[in-house]
């Protein structure tokens, strides 16, 4: 299945699927701040290099990277939970190929690992108690483990 076969609503869920992760992480031990919105902006443009060509999670990334400010807009005025949008998500990911879908799910789990040790400076733990169990919820809700 590709991006096209989608329907709208689809894929807009996935779309809004990395900002639902930086959402729930960043929001964790406080309000979101530019480190970790930054580290998001770089795991999207690393991202490039880990869905093939041709497959959903490439064209997602570039999607995502072609307007990262206006879909956070969206997504922030939207003021949707992010673990609404992560089960929106899941379900239009459960119309993709299954190889595309699990790359995409793990993506988001690492997304999520980095945007939390983002903002953490030597001699702390990678990650806070807050961000650990956002992590966990994640990792439930795309039945994925954590990385």
């Amino acid at each position: 299945m590709s991006a096209e076969q989608l329907s709208d609503d689809e894929w807009t869920a996935l779309l809004q699927a990395p900002f639902c992760v930086y959402s729930l992480v960043a929001s964790a031990e406080g309000p979101p701040d530019t480190v970790q919105f930054r580290t998001m902006t770089d795991e999207v443009e690393a991202a490039r290099a880990v869905f093939p060509s041709g497959t959903i999670g490439h064209v997602l990334i570039e999607a995502v990277a072609a307007d990262m400010l206006g879909l956070w807009a969206i997504h922030h005025a939207s003021g949707a939970s992010p673990k609404a949008g992560i089960k929106t998500a899941m379900k239009a990911l459960g119309r993709v190929a299954e190889t595309d879908g699990i790359a995409i799910r793990d993506w988001l789990m690492v997304l999520a690992e980095r945007v939390a040790a983002s903002t953490r400076m030597m001699g702390q733990p990678p990650i806070s108690a807050g961000e650990e169990r956002a992590i966990r919820d994640l990792s439930k809700w795309l039945d994925r483990p954590a990385p």
